[in-house]
């Protein structure tokens, strides 16, 4: 296997553990490159520098203004497994950690869980399964953009990347999510007519509308399809601004809607629904982030193979589940067509809070579920 040194860091990350990379040293030195979507530079190419030692093969897609998504490869032909992690993370919130903290067998700090000790259990799986094994191509690929905008793998996508199956890298407690939500977040404005605050029926306050539209909205969602392992649609307001004093009536209004839309509808249907009842109601909306809901293939093989190398590596298989998030499983499955699941460790309840952690016998854990996935799929004579 390839061995590298990095002597600025803090953590040595050329140590292994058997013929593997060490896991728990990458998991830290990664939490402790800060890499808040949009500056995912310094990441990256760190990430490129390493890969480009332990894979044959490495690959830039690119995504405008010096950011882009890398690919690492070994083996070639088909099948193709894809493992993917996102290196953005959340800002912080908080107490949130900028730097990691070992605390016993967990790791505590920003981006820790999500998605840091997926990109570390996913590198690490892959150093350790010898190209010479494979019939077939095993891909890395870790992207950016994923929390703000959701273009990383899509971009990817867009520009011609195919796999037969992915695995995509998120904190599930290490259970195959097998169905989750898609979204909508949307930028909204309404317009009123201005006035004092003492004749308010002289005028029409703009807030006033916006709270009236948004609930609007909810009751067109709450018929949307639900989905037996993800729950209702569902819509919040989490973000209102309107009005500069008191006593005058606003004249216009802002707010940020989330939308949750489940499998069996698709974003575009959602949003065509959307738009007639604010086009009806002389408002604006703009979509600022979108993904479609993600459903597993029927008869995955991919589900199957997982199952299997639980129960071999753990004694038991985890019961698959549903999730109210979004990945990048989206693309993966519904544009690239690939046999896909979401899997990783680390638990979605600490994600995007200022007390976010990762278990790391969860990461260790992923990592021999990983890679062996890889060997039953692309393995000769498996």
């Amino acid at each position: 296997m390839a061995r590298y040194q990095t002597p600025s860091s803090r953590i040595p990350i050329d140590e292994y553990d058997g013929d593997n990379l060490d896991a728990q040293n990458l998991l830290c030195e990664l939490v402790d490159i800060e890499s808040v979507t949009g500056r995912e530079h310094e990441i990256m190419s760190l990430l490129e520098n390493m890969l480009g030692e332990l894979a044959p093969r490495t690959e830039r897609y690119d995504m405008g203004g010096g950011r882009y998504n890398l690919l690492a490869s070994k083996g070639n032909g088909r099948p193709i497994l894809c493992l993917n992690a996102h290196s953005d993370t959340m800002p912080p919130s908080g107490s949130s950690l900028a730097r990691s903290e070992l605390d016993g067998r967990v790791v505590r700090g920003l981006g820790s869980c999500d998605d840091k000790a997926s990109i570390a259990s996913m590198m690490s799986a892959f150093d350790g399964v010898p190209e010479e094994e494979l019939e077939g191509r095993l891909d890395l690929l870790i992207s950016v953009d994923e929390e703000v905008s959701s273009r990383g793998v899509r971009t990817c996508v867009e520009k011609g990347y195919r796999c037969d199956f992915a695995i995509v890298g998120e904190p599930t407690y290490l259970a195959p999510v097998v169905a989750h939500s898609g979204l909508m977040f949307l930028d909204l404005s309404t317009n009123g007519v201005g006035g004092h605050g003492s004749i308010p029926w002289k005028g029409r306050n703009a807030i006033l509308e916006m709270v009236d539209l948004c609930r609007n909205i909810e009751e067109l969602v709450r018929d949307f399809p639900s989905h037996p392992m993800v729950g209702m649609p569902s819509t919040n307001l989490g973000v209102i601004s309107g009005g500069d004093a008191t006593n005058r009536i606003p004249v216009r209004c802002e707010a940020r809607l989330d939308v949750r839309v489940m499998p069996g509808m698709t974003v575009d249907d959602a949003l065509g629904r959307i738009e007639r009842i604010i086009g009806g109601r002389g408002s604006q909306v703009k979509v600022f982030k979108r993904g479609d809901p993600f459903e597993i293939r029927e008869n995955s093989v991919l589900l199957k193979t997982v199952g299997e190398v639980q129960e071999a590596i753990m004694g038991s298989r985890i019961e698959s589940i549903g999730m109210r998030g979004w990945t990048e499983a989206d693309p993966l499955r519904n544009l690239a067509g690939a046999d896909s699941l979401v899997l990783g460790p680390g638990d979605i309840g600490r994600a995007h809070t200022e007390n976010e952690l990762v278990s790391l016998d969860q990461v260790e854990k992923a990592v021999e579920i990983y890679r062996g996935v890889a060997l039953e799929i692309l393995g000769r004579g498996s």
